[in-house]
Parts: C-alpha cells; structure tokens; sequence
C-alpha cells in the first residue's frame, strides 16, 4: 500500500469515527515505570473485595474495595481497604466501557499504583496502573500487563496499539525491587 493510500484509508478511518453517534476515545499519556511511581501517592498490593457501579453525574461509575495486602510505597497513613473508583461497569442491564479504564475482578490480586482526587482514590494512567497477579505452579507470583484494550496512538500517520511500560509478564519479586529503587531515589 502506497503512502497516500495509507493516508487516504487514515483519512476515512478518523472521519468514520467522528460521524459515528456517541464515539469517544481516552487519550492517555504512557506512563513508564518511574512516571507511575512518581505519579501515585499510594502502591500497593491487594485483593478486590467489592464492586459496585452506580450512577453519578449521568456515567456509570464502579466503586472497587481492595484489602491492602502490602505497601510498597505511601505518602499517608495507608487504612487496611481502599476504594478506588473507576468509570465504566454495570448498572441493570445497562453497561459502559471506557477504553483505557481499570477493571478489577472481585477475589483477584492487583499491583495498584493509586492517586488522591477530589472524590478519593484513582488509579494512576488508568489500566496502565492496575496490574494482575496471579500464582504460577510453583508458587511464584507474577505480575501480567495491564488490560489495556482500546488503547491506540497515532504514529508516522498510521494508529498503533499503544502499548504500556509492561509488555510480558515479570515477576512481583523484580517489579517490587524496581518499584522500592524508584521510589527511594526520588528527591
């Protein structure tokens, strides 16, 4: 494909999406490691509780409870839960996704780099900033990217998937040290 028909078929793509009733998009910056570390007053290790979505403002919201089951880096007193709110989830038989958001699964852990708002906790460059753990065979726990579906970026006139800092699946033992070195190297 020539340059001018990629550009062509871009063309059509983006004016497609803007005609389209009720299309948006979530623009997010990508964040590496030490940005989300900077970035996030409160990381934690925990595992969801609750969630409930409820309407606020006309937008469906889901208030996600975490037990706190490890600090790795806090600018407060850290209470034994959190609830992070996050946009999207169900009401009824109504459903909104946002592309870009966190979405907690109920009993499952999470790697949470969280941030104070006006309503209370946010987690950091949305699902760049909630990561799953789960337990290998072995006992080993690791930590996989984030569930970052929906997440594009425009690059040399072509949209990517933006993809965030983790890309495979590392060990929570080697992203808690870097997680530590960063948060101790800070001024």
């Amino acid at each position: 494909m020539t340059a001018r028909a990629r550009t062509a078929a871009a063309a059509l793509v983006l004016a497609a999406l803007m005609a389209a009733p009720g299309a948006s998009s979530t623009i997010l910056v990508r964040l590496d490691l030490a940005a989300l570390v900077a970035g996030s007053r409160l990381v934690f290790e925990g595992t969801v509780i609750e969630r409930v979505a409820s309407w606020r403002d006309g937008r469906i919201v889901t208030h996600n409870t975490l037990s706190v089951d490890e600090v790795l880096k806090a600018d407060e007193e850290t209470p034994a839960t959190v609830s992070i709110a996050t946009p999207g989830g169900e009401v009824g038989d109504v459903g909104l996704w946002v592309p870009g958001s966190s979405r907690f699964v109920v009993q499952e852990r999470y790697l949470v780099f969280a941030r104070r708002s006006k309503s209370g906790w946010r987690v950091t460059g949305m699902a760049q900033g909630c990561l799953r753990i789960v337990t290998d065979d072995a006992g080993r726990d690791w930590v996989l990217p984030p569930a970052a579906a929906g997440l594009v970026a425009w690059k040399d006139g072509v949209l990517v998937p933006a993809h965030p800092f983790l890309t495979k699946p590392v060990t929570l033992e080697d992203l808690e040290g870097r997680i530590l070195e960063l948060d101790q190297a800070a001024p």
